[in-house]
């Protein structure tokens, strides 16, 4: 039988050597001597490129006995990495959390404090990162509120804290397109913040890059919400009514007056009609094909190549 612990720390991993260390080291020390509490840390590498990434999470795995590293069969994106660690964990509560350091393990007891809530979210005051992210990052929550119901007043990061009935809905829920605000908050509506500290980057570039960034906006329209379909419905909708009454009053005023009418006009607004009657139709048809694609899973969002670390699982291959 798997045994249980109270935390379980899942920290996606791409490229990054130096910083594996410390994190481990510091996060050990954050549990043993502040929480004081059973705690696992689970890296989740995501098709790194970089040899001594996978060499260091080895490593890592066979030296500490709580640290357990999966290695994904090749880089499906710092979400997916994500869901899968959370799929793996042991833990009554989980901590997501950065592999640069930007995060700091020593702010985790901030998030352990407020852990009777369903989802403990880290706040920063100033966020390290250059002026398009920062953009986009508030572009995102934004869009979080409107189309994914994320209360009012609330901040998402990658700096949470989630109770384990949280990640057993996850569970239940992975797609092939996933969205973690979407997971989260298509379960509960008990989120809260706590401000942390965000530290500048030590090792290299980010790995999000603003094509990554782009991909994550589409799938958040296009695979989580009916917003495009819908647009395109009312303006259909929209276009219809409006081509209609414009025929009316073209025919009316061409009856009061006893003047012939252009059989452009009539072309023109047939046409508007119909076009519009198309698009509003075409918005129906795809509010059915976004519900199927809600409850379809055509393919996992991850595959795990091995599972290294942790007692006797000391080296599984998938």
């Amino acid at each position: 039988m798997e045994k249980i612990c109270m935390y379980s720390v899942v920290i996606p991993v791409y490229n990054s050597v130096d910083t594996l260390n410390q994190l481990a080291e510091r996060i050990s020390s954050v549990f043993l001597n502040e929480v004081k509490s059973s705690f696992e840390i689970l890296f989740v590498d995501d098709g790194s490129s970089n040899p001594e990434t996978h060499d260091t999470l080895i490593r890592l795995s066979k030296s500490y006995q709580n640290v357990k590293s999966i290695f994904l069969m090749k880089n499906f994106g710092q979400i997916a990495a994500l869901i899968c660690g959370i799929c793996h964990v042991r833990g009554q509560y989980i901590i997501t959390m950065d592999d640069d350091l930007q995060h700091l393990p020593e702010d985790i007891p901030k998030l352990i404090v407020l852990q009777d809530h369903d989802i403990v979210a880290a706040t920063f005051d100033r966020l390290r990162h250059g002026f398009f992210r920062r953009f986009t990052h508030g572009v995102k929550g934004w869009l979080d509120q409107i189309l994914l119901g994320k209360p009012k007043g609330i901040e998402m990061s990658s700096f949470i804290l989630i109770k384990r009935d949280i990640a057993e809905g996850i569970r239940l829920m992975v797609n092939p397109y996933p969205l973690l605000t979407f997971l989260l908050f298509s379960q509960t509506q008990d989120v809260v913040n706590v401000t942390a500290t965000h530290q500048p980057r030590i090792q290299g570039k980010s790995g999000y890059s603003h094509f990554k960034r782009f991909h994550l906006f589409t799938n958040l329209i296009i695979n989580h919400s009916p917003i495009l379909l819908s647009s395109i419905g009312l303006l259909g909708l929209c276009l219809f009514i409006g081509s209609f009454a414009w025929l009316v009053f073209v025919l009316l005023r061409s009856g009061i007056r006893s003047g012939p009418v252009s059989e452009m006009t009539i072309i023109l607004s047939v046409f508007l009609s119909v076009s519009g009657f198309l698009l509003f139709s075409l918005g129906i048809i795809g509010k059915y094909l976004f519900r199927i694609l809600q409850t379809v899973i055509n393919r996992p969002p991850y595959r795990i190549r091995k599972v290294v670390g942790q007692s006797n699982e000391n080296e599984s291959e998938f």
